[in-house]
Formats: C-alpha cells, sequence, structure tokens
C-alpha cells in the first residue's frame, strides 16, 4: 500500500562545557528516515574525529539506553544519539642545558607543579605553562578534545628555548596549536644557554 513508518535521530554531542547539544559536530546517524513496513533497522553512527558514540537512548537525558528493533512495525520511532568528547593525554617534556665542571653539557629537567587547572614546568632557563584541567592515574596532563592548550613559555637572561616535535630534538617547530588535537600529544621544550 505504499505506507511508511519513520525512524528518527536525534544527533547530540558534547561541548567543551560538558554539556550535551544537539547538532552533528560529534557525529552524526544513518539510516534513519522512511521506511515501508517490517522493513530493517540498520542504523550506522558516524563518529566524527574527536568523539565518541555512547549509544541510543529514548531521550534527550540520555537516562534510558534504547532497545532498537530489527525491523520497523511502529509508525514511528524517535531516538537519541549521544557523542561524546574524548579527552586525551597532554604533556610537556621541559629541559635545560647545564654545563658540568668538565665543560661537558648536561639537560636537567624541569620541576612540574599544578594550580588553579594549570601546570608549570620550570627550569634554570624559564618556565613553560599550560592549561592542565584534569590529571591521569600517570600524572599527565588530559585536556578534551578542541579545549583550549593555553601554552606560553619565558625565558631567564642568558637563556633561549626551542619547542621540537619529537625528543631527537631535531627540527624545532615554531609553535604550538591553541586547541588539542584528537590524539595524545608530547611536545619537548629544551632551553638552551647562550654563548657570548
Amino acid at each position: 500500500n505504499g505506507r511508511t513508518f519513520n525512524i528518527v535521530v536525534n544527533e547530540y554531542y558534547e561541548n567543551l562545557s560538558g554539556s550535551f547539544v544537539k547538532g552533528t559536530d560529534g557525529g552524526d546517524v544513518t539510516g534513519d528516515g522512511d521506511l515501508l513496513p517490517n522493513s530493517a533497522i540498520v542504523l550506522q553512527a558516524n563518529v566524527a574525529d574527536g568523539f565518541t558514540f555512547d549509544n541510543y537512548y529514548t531521550s534527550a537525558d540520555f537516562k534510558t539506553i534504547a532497545s532498537i528493533p530489527s525491523t520497523i512495525v511502529e509508525e514511528e520511532l524517535v531516538y537519541y544519539a549521544k557523542f561524546t568528547r574524548n579527552s586525551y593525554v597532554l604533556n610537556f617534556v621541559v629541559d635545560c642545558e647545564s654545563v658540568q665542571a668538565d665543560n661537558s653539557i648536561a639537560h636537567a629537567n624541569a620541576t612540574v607543579s599544578r594550580s588553579g587547572g594549570k601546570a608549570t614546568a620550570t627550569t634554570s632557563g624559564g618556565a613553560v605553562t599550560y592549561n592542565s584541567p584534569s590529571v591521569n592515574s600517570s600524572g599527565l596532563t588530559t585536556i578534551k578534545y578542541g579545549a583550549a592548550i593555553g601554552f606560553s613559555a619565558t625565558k631567564n637572561s642568558g637563556f633561549e628555548y626551542a619547542i621540537y616535535p619529537n625528543d631527537s630534538y631535531i627540527s624545532a617547530i615554531t609553535t604550538v596549536p591553541t586547541t588539542m588535537p584528537s590524539a595524545n600529544t608530547t611536545y619537548y621544550v629544551r632551553y638552551t644557554r647562550n654563548y657570548y
């Protein structure tokens, strides 16, 4: 008879403040729309970079997980897809060059302190500060995808610093991204002495 039933999926994603808002920033769902009676329900959650698909729920309060039938038998089914924002490790390895008594060069690791959602890595050559809203069981900063990194660096008189993407300390980069990428990330900051 050509009559169709409708399946509706409302996508919600976690914003940076931790609230869930309607939209497809976290991903979208295919397979919804008008279906013939007894048609197979095949929903596919397509997840955006930096997010995880949590589940389908019966309402936007996300308290009850939906039990989705294999075929459509009602006139309308409505679900709420929940996409959560991922957190990733943000690490700064900071050290400073020092000249030993035999004129050899050594590198002393920074002392890291955390206060008020910030981490500061201090060396004799200067300090690096970055956002540190939470810390994992290994003592490393975790930060949500897309959140501000808040990187800044100061240098003491007689010192310079460079930022490197890996521990080979080759090919310095000019800056750190302003927001957290969708991967665990480590930057290496090395303070060196100026020689006159």
